[in-house]
């Protein structure tokens, strides 16, 4: 019963803890305030980072499954045609080599497919971005200059060249 009663006396981690804290553990939404947007030049300018890093060539382990499946048909294929005359492919040799030319076409038709659909995909992003840039763009351009009271013509700084004196 004592015990009971101890337990029943303390207060709970929450009430123990500083207001401050329980503020926030009692808050429903995030106290974070919105950042300023960026501005259209800005929006643009991180386009064209985004575009230049977009790689859209093909990955290096298709071109190089692709070559190994190539080069492992090439030579199933030359061996099998130059042991075929002479009778010498039968049984085990015809199996291996059999074999070796299915290997290379699987691996040559798997790299060809993966490279050019990772390349594809890379193309689409990329050519997403760019119409992106492009809208951006249009909207920077169709906004006017910011207009100064009072000036109708801002001066320009156009240096002056003297071709020739007489």
């Amino acid at each position: 019963m004592l015990m009971l009663l101890t337990l029943a006396q303390t207060p709970s981690l929450l009430e123990q803890a500083p207001r401050g804290a329980r503020l926030l553990a009692q808050a429903d939404a995030p106290l974070v305030a919105p950042g300023p947007t960026p501005s259209l030049a800005t929006q643009v300018e991180q386009l064209n980072v985004r575009i230049r890093a977009i790689n859209v060539n093909w990955p290096t382990g298709a071109v190089v499954v692709s070559y190994i499946g190539g080069v492992l048909l090439y030579v199933a294929l030359v061996t099998m045609l130059t042991l075929l005359p002479f009778n010498l492919l039968t049984g085990a040799p015809l199996l291996l080599f059999s074999g070796l030319g299915i290997a290379g076409a699987g691996l040559l038709i798997g790299g060809l497919v993966v490279g050019s659909n990772t390349a594809a995909a890379s193309r689409a992003e990329r050519d997403e971005l760019m119409q992106e840039r492009d809208r951006l763009k249009r909207e920077l351009e169709t906004t006017s200059p910011p207009v100064i009271p009072g000036v109708e013509r801002l001066p320009t700084f156009a240096p002056s060249v003297l071709l020739a004196r007489f």
